[in-house]
């Protein structure tokens, strides 16, 4: 018996030929434009490929042909996160719900989407219907405690990770957003120490540098703090956060000149940073240049 063209694409995907299995569902799909299974196909090999644009079209087009598949919508809401249209997906991510109302991927990551666009309490309502559809699900606690943390709400951010860190004792953003709670809760000495954990599993996080320099910087230990962000400058020489908290170290320790120049760096990323512009005037001001504050 012959092999159909969809089968002979297929099988190629399964022993890794993706340019001719891509070749092929190209085939199939010139022949039936409505052939959902190699439209699907096609479309995650175009996402595995980075071509989220192509992409979204083939999901799109896999949808008109079959609505009802929970994980098409899904898949095109993923895609669309992956370039940042993050309230259409959203909106994709509605549809697979509807669907499958017990999705726990499609809760999680429009979860993520929903913190991306700043609504981190509907964000937070979605982490809770992940768990509650897969408690194993350590993402999910992960960016629970995110999503707290950003409503500030420490105390509760830091058992959401601690759950996260019994799945994955070295999830490493479980750890550092954990430092990040209990820096919220002015448990400075175990932020540090949280901080330590991290640097200890992957010595090139330049967030947990950064977020190590707050705290020393809450504790008043300015030169701590300044080595921290040194770090984490050389790792991402851009990092805003890191270049605007070195600068307040140095105007707490009365170097103004340096802190103004930390002050500019953190503004050349972020020209409406209003802490960088207010701090940078104090800086000038303590070097009494007036005229320039």
């Amino acid at each position: 018996m012959n092999e159909s063209p969809f089968m002979a694409a297929y099988r190629a995907q399964q022993a890794g030929n993706l340019a001719e299995a891509a070749r092929l569902y190209a085939a199939v799909i010139a022949a039936n434009p409505r052939h959902f299974q190699a439209l699907y196909q096609l479309a995650y090999l175009h996402f595995g490929a980075g071509n989220f644009e192509i992409a979204v079209r083939l999901f799109d087009e896999a949808a008109s042909a079959n609505p009802k598949f929970a994980d098409v919508h899904f898949a095109k809401a993923c895609a669309l996160q992956r370039l940042n249209r993050n309230a259409l997906a959203v909106e994709a991510f509605g549809k697979a719900l509807a669907l499958e109302p017990k999705h726990a991927g499609a809760f999680l990551n429009r979860g993520v989407s929903l913190l991306d666009l700043g609504r981190p309490e509907e964000a937070l309502d979605d982490f809770d219907r992940a768990i509650a559809a897969d408690a194993a699900l350590t993402a999910a606690h992960v960016n629970r405690g995110v999503a707290l943390l950003e409503l500030k709400r420490y105390s509760e951010a830091l058992p959401a990770l601690d759950t996260a860190l019994r799945q994955d004792p070295g999830h490493i953003d479980a750890l550092v957003n954990r430092g990040n709670a209990l820096r919220g809760l002015k448990r400075l000495e175990e932020a540090v120490a949280c901080y330590d954990n991290v640097l200890a599993l992957e010595a090139g996080n330049a967030e947990a540098f950064s977020n190590r320099g707050v705290a020393f910087l809450e504790m008043k230990r300015y030169a701590d703090a300044l080595a921290s962000f040194d770090r984490a400058l050389i790792l991402r020489p851009n990092h805003l956060h890191a270049w605007f908290n070195r600068g307040t170290a140095l105007l707490e320790m009365k170097r103004y000149r340096e802190a103004v120049v930390c002050f500019d760096k953190a503004l050349a990323e972020q020209q409406d940073h209003l802490d960088a512009i207010v701090n940078r005037a104090n800086a000038l001001a303590g070097e009494r240049r007036f005229d320039e504050a």
